[in-house]
């Protein structure tokens, strides 16, 4: 009694279009960008301008942020990023109407995908605006503006834009990068012999039993022989040492043989994916560029994520970081290369934005900031981060960093302590 479907039919398209053109009415759906915004621009072969549309996910995000699914590190994620921002999830929070997303089978009576598609179809697009219309109240009372929201879904055009434009990767460099870091994996740990009659002088880095037991000796009790609980383990080696990890990964000869291992451990686990978490021969579209879907919707802090492949978490290394410890993995980022002739790659990222966005709204004047704000912080604190680096046993501009985003994002400071977390 609430919706109905009717089949598809290019001049329902067009008059619909038309009259969103005209500002009559607007065309809402749930992930616009990859559902009906591409669908109606393909069948009708015409660009839609976004402000033809309202996205539920947009304003979904907008209002429930929490619910984005947390990183699962460098490997891509076959089911996206975006975790508990679908459309089903949104009908539980805003309009409440029973399952009818997924197919009970032989007791199923519909609607549902397979049994009744056209009454799923008019449940799913019904739920996509009677839910929109409740979050763009809810949005108000919050003092959510409507022209941040806007906002959003602009740059989710763009992003679109940003995917159907492609990346041009230096497949031939991937390929040679790829040797690179298996032949640095291999000089790790020493061994005799070659092939299945290798014999390693400690323990067989690619047997996580063998790993596990041996560093059981040592007292190191690791759950799973993974960069993850390697990291863990570092860090309490790190705390019992008295030194940082950092400084522990820069130079290890001072430590004792098993410690040493055990960073080399988690050197080579961390290099062991290789580039195709990024550049495997699946992402390649017919044009021969890769083409990440870029999204607004993806991250808590409002950057861009991506995915098919995840494109913000390329390695790098600084800009400072010294020749001989460039390795391959950290040269990922110079396979990338312009798509033609004509064009070339700049790098615009203006350092320490956050802060200088805030002392600019505060009525600094940023342009005496000449090079780095966080070290101008403690250039003009009298001393002020002395004491708190000495006992951190970190630099003082880490200290002035960590104050600077902390009052970035309203949060204050709290030092906890590894028991506390």
């Amino acid at each position: 009694r609430l919706a109905s479907s009717a089949p598809w039919d290019l001049d329902i398209a067009r008059f619909v279009v038309r009259c969103a053109k005209l500002g009559i009415t607007k065309l809402v759906g749930f992930s616009i960008f990859g559902a009906e915004k591409s669908v109606l621009e393909r069948q009708l072969g015409e660009e839609i301008p976004v402000e033809c549309f309202e996205d539920g996910m947009v304003t979904h995000f907008l209002l429930n942020q929490h619910l984005v699914k947390m990183s699962q590190g460098k490997e891509e994620s076959e089911k996206g990023s975006v975790g508990f921002l679908n459309l089903w999830t949104m009908n539980t929070f805003y309009v409440g109407l029973p399952q009818f997303k997924l197919c009970r089978e032989k007791s199923c009576i519909g609607p549902c995908p397979k049994h009744d598609v056209w009454g799923y179809n008019a449940m799913d697009t019904y739920v996509g605006r009677e839910g929109f219309l409740s979050m763009l109240k809810e949005m108000k009372d919050n003092g959510i503006p409507y022209q941040f929201y806007r906002d959003l879904m602009e740059i989710s055009d763009i992003a679109q834009k940003m995917q159907k434009k492609g990346i041009k990767i230096d497949r031939a460099l991937v390929e040679k990068l790829d040797k690179i870091t298996d032949e640095e994996k291999e000089k790790l740990f020493a061994y005799t012999g070659e092939g299945k009659k290798r014999k390693y002088e400690h323990f067989n880095p690619n047997s996580p039993s063998a790993a596990l037991k041996w560093f059981a000796q040592f007292g190191i009790e690791l759950e799973n022989w993974n960069s993850k609980e390697i990291y863990a383990a570092l860090e309490s080696v790190a705390e019992e040492e008295h030194t940082t990890l950092g400084e522990m990964l820069r130079d290890a000869s001072a430590l004792p043989l098993h410690y040493q291992l055990l960073i080399k451990g988690y050197q080579y686990k961390g290099a062991g994916k290789g580039f195709k978490s990024w550049f495997d021969d699946k992402f390649f579209g017919e044009d021969g560029l890769i083409h990440p879907r870029f999204l607004v919707v993806g991250t808590s802090t409002g950057r861009f994520s991506s995915r098919n492949p995840n494109f913000q978490n390329i390695p790098r290394f600084d800009d400072k970081t010294p020749v001989e410890k460039q390795d391959s993995f950290g040269l990922a980022r110079m396979v990338i290369i312009p798509r033609s002739e004509d064009l070339c790659l700049i790098k615009a990222d203006k350092s320490n934005l956050e802060l200088r966005m805030c002392l600019y709204y505060a009525g600094f004047d940023t342009y005496k900031i000449e090079k780095d704000a966080f070290q101008w912080m403690v250039d003009n604190s009298d001393g002020a981060y002395k004491d708190a680096a000495s006992f951190l046993n970190m630099s003082e501009r880490d200290v002035a960093k960590s104050v600077a985003h902390g009052s970035n994002y309203g949060e204050g400071i709290i030092l906890l302590y590894p028991k506390d977390l």
